[in-house]
């Protein structure tokens, strides 16, 4: 019978269930054989069967539990798993590994990952009247990890619902995913999608070009940190070749550029201006070297230096620099009420978060986040109830 193959039966070539009775005839023979065995023959004693017993669907806090301590690699969540919530499994898998727990299924994944013989002991056997997951115990989990076997993927969300619930439960709101969302990429998310929206409408630009001028004498008294309309007159000034905004801005107005270094930002938009547009004219509004200790990477003298190599003939002109952004989303929002828009339109210009976002944002935390705000996380959601 070990030989025998199935072939589904078939209509017009095509699989059918059906029922096949197959006649098996067994044969004694007529005589003893002439010499009786040289003793009773003993049959091997079966293990003892494991009791079966009834398993419940996985709460959404289960999921959570699951998807948390794998992605973290934290076995201490997995304990917090109902032990009897089911982790799956098929019917048509050999006897033995057709079913286990959640709870069991976390720790064998995270034994696997990590090579820890330790969490094997939490492997734990189970069967149900119909399942058979027998076999899924200590010593397989063991043999896995002698073998280098690991599942090489992490779970992801059954449900975004509650997996956002659970998210803004643990203190992660709109306003975090949407700061991670955009410090991510400064030119892809929802923040700068707006603003370039915005950027096409004459309305928009009649209201920036009449906004409050911030321009002033240069003084080392009056150095400040940037107010965010200054930077929505930097940025539109650069992406729309006006020079004129970058008037708007103080010279006194400080940022933090992308090297982390406090510069300034009137002098930032008028020499990105100067290299964009090939117009060494624009530097002469450049602090002179020294002027300002901030002036360092801004001077008029530098500027003019940049300015005749991007001027000469042979040079790549496919360089192009782009503005500073805001240092968080929520400038845009206040720059735009500084130009005279209102709250309402303003907090409905940005898009939301979606469930995505927030998928994205416990990912990322979990590849590339440090130590410190994985071991924070952890800590929430042991707490959770």
């Amino acid at each position: 019978m070990r030989k025998w193959r199935f072939n589904s039966a078939t209509n017009d070539g095509q699989p059918v269930k059906g029922t096949a009775w197959i006649e098996m005839n067994f044969y004694l023979q007529d005589k003893r054989p002439d010499r009786p065995s040289p003793g009773p023959v003993s049959r091997p004693t079966p293990p003892p069967r494991l009791p079966s017993v009834e398993m419940t669907f996985p709460t959404d806090l289960d999921d959570f539990l699951y998807l948390v301590a794998v992605n973290f690699s934290a076995p201490a969540l997995c304990q917090r798993i109902h032990p009897m919530s089911m982790g799956g499994g098929a019917g048509f898998s050999p006897r033995g590994y057709q079913t286990q727990t959640q709870q069991s299924k976390c720790y064998f994944s995270l034994a696997t990952e990590l090579h820890d013989a330790k969490l094997c002991d939490q492997v734990k056997p189970v069967r149900t009247d119909a399942l058979d997951g027998s076999k899924m115990d200590k010593t397989y989990c063991l043999a896995q990890i002698l073998q280098g076997y690991h599942t090489g993927a992490v779970p992801d969300p059954h449900r975004m619902g509650p997996f956002v619930g659970f998210m803004r439960k643990l203190g992660y709101d709109d306003q975090q995913i949407a700061e991670f969302s955009y410090k991510r990429s400064l030119y892809n998310n929802p923040t700068h999608a707006a603003y370039d929206k915005l950027r096409a409408d004459r309305g928009f630009l009649n209201r920036v070009h009449a906004g409050r001028s911030y321009a002033e004498p240069i003084s080392k008294a009056k150095v400040r940190p940037a107010h965010a309309v200054e930077y929505l007159y930097e940025m539109v000034a650069v992406d729309n070749k006006d020079p004129d905004l970058c008037g708007k801005v103080s010279p006194n107005a400080t940022f933090v550029d992308l090297f982390k270094r406090t510069a300034l930002l009137r002098a930032e938009c008028y020499r990105d201006l100067a290299f964009n547009e090939r117009k060494a004219s624009l530097c002469d509004q450049l602090p002179r070297s020294g002027e300002l200790a901030h002036a360092a990477h801004e001077s008029r003298e530098g500027c003019h230096e940049t300015a005749a190599v991007y001027s000469r003939p042979d040079f790549n002109a496919g360089v192009h620099y782009g503005p500073s952004f805001f240092p968080h989303p929520t400038y845009f929002e206040q720059a735009l009420q500084q130009i005279g828009y209102s709250e309402a339109f303003t907090g409905s210009l940005v898009r939301k978060p979606t469930p995505d976002d927030y998928w994205e944002f416990l990912e990322t935390m979990a590849l590339r986040g440090s130590a410190q705000d994985r071991a924070e996380f952890v800590r929430r959601v042991m707490s959770l109830e």
